[in-house]
């Protein structure tokens, strides 16, 4: 029980008067990469972990933390128009899946950000071997 008070201290603290009672999505944690605009990952100095969150006014958003193995270390918070996740994207998500070649079944996605030049887009790559697909979050809302 203390893990999760000191979890939602953090995420409170963090998240500031932008958000009212902002709660963890533990469902939407997962490791998070940072990758060139080639799509190569680049090397970061600590692991970098993802996880979403929700408030009480219906706002989202989402936080990458660094791991030290003793500390977590906020990297970003970020509001978003809806939850970054799979689950929440899937209608867009399977329709560019399939233009893509990707089976769902067998593919493994990475959740992370890819920095070009002025711009950064929030994605998902999943690739089953042969085929990738590049969902951009944002772009996904507009659909």
């Amino acid at each position: 029980m203390l893990q999760k008070s000191v979890f939602r201290s953090m995420l409170q603290g963090w998240a500031g008067q932008e958000f009212e009672n902002p709660v963890w999505v533990y469902d939407s944690f997962t490791q998070y990469t940072l990758f060139d605009a080639e799509l190569k990952a680049q090397a970061s100095e600590l692991p970098l972990y993802c996880c979403g969150f929700t408030d009480d006014a219906g706002k989202t958003g989402f936080v990458v933390v660094a791991y030290d193995g003793d500390s977590l270390q906020k990297v970003e918070l970020q509001a978003t128009p809806y939850l970054y996740s799979l689950d929440t994207a899937w209608p867009p998500l399977a329709k560019a899946l399939s233009a893509a070649g990707v089976d769902a079944q067998q593919a493994t996605a990475t959740r992370g950000r890819v920095q070009q030049q002025g711009a950064a887009a929030e994605v998902a790559v999943l690739s089953n071997g042969a085929n990738r697909c590049v969902f951009d979050f944002a772009a996904a809302k507009n659909e």
